[in-house]
């Protein structure tokens, strides 16, 4: 009947509650933030700038001519 204590004022609780009938605590977002890391469940930042892979390509085809000439140069040298 009885399964877990109440994390805010350690009351018993039965496993079927969603919010505490005592401190009104939010049972379920505990087990989210548990499951889902430090953020929650939506921990996605959105504020990042999006990169595609022909960006990638295209800067390591640029590095990859850049070290080639330079590698160039040297053995003139």
């Amino acid at each position: 009947m009885f399964g877990n204590n109440c994390s805010q004022c350690g009351n018993k609780l039965e496993k079927n509650y969603e919010f505490c009938p005592f401190c009104g605590n939010n049972l379920k977002m505990i087990g989210e933030r548990k499951d889902y890391g430090f953020l929650g469940k939506n921990d996605f930042d959105h504020s990042l700038p999006h990169f595609s892979d022909s960006f990638f390509e295209h800067f390591f085809n640029n590095a990859m001519k850049l070290l080639e000439r330079k590698m160039k140069s040297m053995q003139r040298e």
